[in-house]
């Protein structure tokens, strides 16, 4: 039994802690009165002591509390270890569920998802065992918030509404917390409005039964709901009122969490100033509570602010700091709202490349986790990048064709080719892509190339030839401005590459050869083949397959080879000089398997 002076202790301490004073010498006090209690339980645990150790038990539950009020999450976490140490030894009572479920809500502040859930599993059992409905449905809600923090989302709404069906009619205070959480959920899917009418239900709940800390959050979620719809007057108000009574009853997680989203409202309407005081306040919070993906935030929004103000290398820092938070917290939405950022500041850069790249990243989470709105917005940014790059290669193609009419459309015929391989062997979209415009703009070089020496209708002199030969390298010189988000340059280069090694520009032989390269070589080699050209009329579609597979393990890889004879045979490419393809047409097959129309 604890004594009347270490209950009177701790109950001062909880008193200092609401009224805010030095934390140095609270501290100092709660680690002295921490271990003696810890020693008392573990003197139980280890036979030492026969008295049941249930005031300790509720004293160590207490002083978890305040380490987690004071932002001492490890401490918080170190004081429990005794009480699960009685858990494993049989010690069963109400209170060990409470314990397990404070373990939990540590492990997830630490971005433990997996242990956290592992904590809940335990104080679920307990709850379930002791028949404490109330405490199964706060479980629940628990569950829904780590697996909605590590990108479940699907899993996370059947907890919220397990949670909901077990105290719909009994316990107000804990279905205002649902509803809350749940109105969460569906704000981040991108329905808005379902999830202000969910909020709004939290409202009476929290209201009758006084709870400020719930009123607040609501508020702080409402003013992100009505900041989504485009309403920044509703969602200022609303964040108003959190930062209200958080900062009156001075609750510094939400203080923090509510001076962020004010700081995205400034964003979101180009006050980059304002923003920026706002997260300085945030973060002056963040850090004392040691809040990662809090801080995380916070160095997104400022990546944002130097974004508008130009500020590159800046805007760089925080953004790549964002991303190593969010990764390191395994937090998904945060990373995958990071990259999006990142990636139209790479964007207004005029860095195209790395825009590209993180917008796919971004877009890759965003599809995971079904996040409808946020999906819808980063589609955009990447499609305006597409069409960037299909306007720059449709250019370039048109200038190929321009130079040589003998070569009208062979460049399109050639990337539908290579687009169909590549398809076939199994390449990935991104791969696919790249493939698909190193094909279309595989002969840009020639545009360097003297008109005779193209037009020649005889036999070229080895000077002429060697001309000809530098046309690859050409190409790739003149796309030395273009960043390409793919594998392009080094498919362009060595696209007259040959199996054996008896091609050129390197004489590289085998596997060394790029496979975009050589999926090209094929497609080129067919073309070239089953078309005029000025020195001599075209080959038949049976002949020039003939050759082909005549030289399989050659020429051309055998398992190529092989899968361009099979899309021959089944008609899905036929030699056809006439035939030319549109880019975008091009295009979206990278994506979806449809049927390709060429235009005479």
């Amino acid at each position: 039994m604890l004594t009347e002076e270490v209950a009177a202790a701790i109950e001062q301490l909880e008193h200092e802690a609401s009224d805010s004073v030095e934390k140095v010498h609270l501290m100092e006090n709660l680690d002295r009165i921490a271990s003696w209690i810890k020693r008392r339980i573990d003197d139980f645990i280890d036979g030492r002591s026969r008295a049941e150790p249930r005031d300790e038990i509720t004293a160590i539950m207490r002083i978890s509390d305040l380490y987690c009020r004071l932002g001492r999450w490890e401490k918080a976490s170190h004081v429990l270890d005794s009480i699960e140490r009685l858990l494993a030894g049989g010690y069963c009572v109400a209170v060990m569920a409470h314990a397990m479920k404070q373990k939990g809500r540590l492990l997830r502040s630490r971005a433990r998802w997996d242990e956290a859930l592992e904590a809940y599993q335990v104080a679920l059992k307990i709850y379930e065992k002791l028949g404490n409905v109330e405490g199964v449905s706060d479980i629940h809600n628990s569950m829904g918030i780590v697996n909605f923090e590590k990108g479940s989302w699907d899993t996370s709404e059947q907890h919220y509404l397990e949670a909901l069906d077990l105290i719909e009619d009994t316990s107000p205070a804990l279905r205002g917390k649902i509803h809350n959480n749940l109105g969460a959920l569906y704000n981040a899917r991108g329905d808005c409005d379902r999830a202000i009418s969910t909020y709004l239900r939290c409202i009476p709940d929290f209201e009758s039964t006084a709870n400020e800390i719930g009123l607040a959050q609501v508020y702080n979620n409402l003013g992100m709901s009505f900041a989504s719809k485009g309403d920044w007057e509703n969602a200022a108000g609303y964040y108003e009122k959190s930062l209200h009574i958080s900062t009156r009853i001075e609750e510094s997680e939400l203080m923090a969490l509510t001076y962020l989203n004010l700081a995205q409202l400034h964003v979101d309407t180009s006050s980059p100033t304002q923003a920026e005081e706002y997260c300085r306040l945030a973060l002056s919070i963040l850090r004392d509570l040691d809040d990662q993906l809090g801080i995380a935030e916070a160095y997104k929004i400022l990546g944002i602010t130097e974004r508008l103000n130009r500020n590159w290398s800046k805007a760089r820092y925080y953004f790549e700091q964002s991303i190593m938070l969010n990764e390191r917290c395994s937090s998904p939405l945060g990373l995958a709202e990071a990259y999006f950022e990142f990636g139209l500041m790479c964007r207004d850069a005029g860095k195209n490349e790395e825009a590209h790249s993180l917008l796919s990243k971004s877009l890759s989470i965003f599809e995971r986790l079904k996040a409808s709105k946020d999906i819808e917005s980063v589609r955009t940014e990447v499609s305006k990048l597409d069409r960037l790059y299909l306007n720059i290669i449709e250019a370039l193609g048109a200038a190929v064709e321009n130079k040589d009419p003998y070569t009208m459309g062979h460049s399109s015929r050639v990337a539908y080719y290579s687009l169909v391989l590549a398809q076939r062997l199994g390449l990935s979209a991104d791969d696919v892509r790249g493939i698909l415009i190193a094909a279309y703009l595989h002969d840009i070089g020639k545009i360097y190339v003297e008109d005779e020496i193209l037009n020649k209708p005889g036999k070229l002199t080895s000077l002429e030839f060697e001309s000809i030969k530098r046309h690859p390298e050409m190409g790739v010189a003149s796309l030395s401005a273009v960043e390409f988000p793919w594998e392009v340059k080094e498919s362009i280069l060595y696209h007259h590459e040959r199996f054996d090694g008896s091609g050129y520009p390197a004489g590289l032989k085998g596997d060394d050869i790029p496979m975009g390269a050589q999926i090209i070589a094929i497609a080129d080699f067919f073309d070239a083949m089953t078309s005029d050209r000025s020195y001599r009329p075209a080959w038949s579609q049976e002949q020039t397959l003939a050759i082909i597979a005549n030289n399989r393990g050659i020429l051309f890889k055998a398992q190529i080879v092989d899968a361009f004879v099979e899309l021959v045979e089944q008609g899905i490419i036929t030699a056809d000089s006439k035939a030319r393809y549109t880019m975008n047409a091009l295009w979206k097959r990278c994506s979806e398997r449809v049927t390709i129309s060429a235009h005479p």
